[in-house]
């Protein structure tokens, strides 16, 4: 509500008050109660999971900075990423509505001018809508740039906002070139706008895609060789693991259940392979039906992003690793096709950039020719298990205990 507050105190003040206050408490009760009732049904208790993330992200002791803190480029940054010249047209939109309505709109003989422009506020209540937008904007720009905890979601919000800016200033454009008989500018800055956001969307497909492509194989694989699939020497369900590239894991729906030569059907479960990250790792809801599975309190998790070293498996237990290979290696995150070569095997490989090995402006847009000598490539692979997997085994609780006490010490 922070970035819509003062467009709602401008409809506030075009209509009668009690009845924008009713239509706002009915629109208010419409959203919450459903929202409300889902929450409770789920969690067991009365809760409302928006208000949650506000009283931890804004009220605790902690809050989100335990995530990671950004400089105040990082918003900059993203907004240039993703509205290349659009990031400063719509700083144009209301000096240019102010000189458009000067010089296009008649102005009464009798108003008062400075500088050529009209002094009366009567005259500038046309660009009330204007000016408010733009407040929305700074508003919302002053509470998350000054946050220390950044995401380029965060500024989501304000997207259409902006758009909708651009639009003005582009169209007081076209009108000040009309009055003074010139080209328009618009089609020229609607062209360049259309070039780079189409240099960086194929940038992005052409880097990143690899995980997506690789997962997606992994699907047709299992398919194309369940024949070769012996689920005797395998895990129930299979481990498919993940080191280093945790945070690129897209979904569990990307983990189909396996299907062997005999015509049985195992799931897969995602696990984690320790690597440098130190934070904490999420973890599956227990089993069962709904809703004891959403009601349960999960254990071995905390607030304070504390590294949960249960959330570990050795690699011998997994059936299949996920990981991005690279010329960097440290004990902990090893290049798995080189290092471990008697027992896993490559089965996918899909390219994936490496950010840190390439120029920084030709890895953020494509530039023909050029970007293809500047930018640095590694394989996101997936590694197949060389049978038999080293079948994990449920073990007494006094046993896990035991093994997490050895592995605190060793910290």
């Amino acid at each position: 509500m922070v970035n819509y507050s003062p467009l709602c105190r401008y409809l506030f003040s075009l209509r009668r008050p009690d009845r924008f206050i009713l239509h706002s408490l009915i629109a208010l009760l419409l959203v919450a109660t459903p929202l409300l009732i889902v929450d409770t049904w789920y969690y067991g208790k009365r809760v409302m999971a928006p208000l949650n993330i506000v009283m931890y992200n804004i009220f605790s002791s902690h809050g989100p900075d335990l995530y990671g803190t950004e400089p105040l480029s990082y918003y900059i940054k993203n907004l240039v990423l993703n509205w290349n010249i659009a990031s400063l047209l719509w700083l144009g939109a209301l000096p240019l509505s102010a000189v458009v309505s000067a010089l296009v709109f008649p102005i009464h003989k009798t108003m008062k001018k400075m500088a050529g422009m009209p002094m009366s506020p009567s005259f500038y209540r046309r660009l009330f809508p204007v000016a408010l937008t733009l407040l929305s904007i700074a508003l919302w720009f002053l509470v998350f740039f000054s946050q220390p905890h950044k995401e380029e979601r965060f500024l989501f919000p304000v997207f259409p906002l902006l758009a909708l800016l651009t639009a003005v200033t582009l169209d007081a454009l076209n009108r000040l070139a009309t009055h003074f008989s010139l080209p328009s500018p618009s089609y020229w800055l609607l062209g360049i706008f259309i070039l780079i956001s189409t240099s960086r969307a194929y940038s992005l497909h052409r880097n990143y895609s690899g995980t997506i492509d690789t997962y997606k194989s992994f699907t047709d694989y299992l398919s194309d060789n369940r024949q070769n699939l012996d689920f005797s020497i395998r895990n129930d369900p299979l481990s498919v693991c993940v080191g280093k590239e945790w945070h690129r894991f897209p979904s569990s729906f990307f983990l189909p259940d396996a299907v062997d030569g005999h015509g049985r059907v195992r799931p897969m479960r995602l696990r984690f392979l320790r690597s440098e990250f130190r934070g904490l790792l999420p973890k599956y809801f227990p089993d069962g039906r709904f809703p004891a599975r959403t009601r349960a309190i999960p254990s071995e998790m905390n607030d304070e992003n504390r590294e949960e070293t249960t959330r570990y498996v050795p690699l011998d237990t997994c059936d299949y690793v996920v990981d991005l290979e690279t010329p960097d290696r440290t004990a902990l995150e090893p290049n798995y096709g080189k290092e471990h070569t008697t027992i896993l095997r490559p089965i996918i490989r899909n390219s994936f950039l490496l950010a840190h090995r390439s120029h920084w402006l030709l890895r953020a847009f494509f530039v023909p020719f050029l970007s293809e000598r500047n930018c640095e490539f590694g394989q996101y692979t997936i590694y197949e298990r060389i049978p038999p997997t080293v079948v994990t085994k449920r073990r007494s609780q006094s046993a896990e205990e035991e093994e997490r006490a050895a592995r605190h010490e060793e910290l």
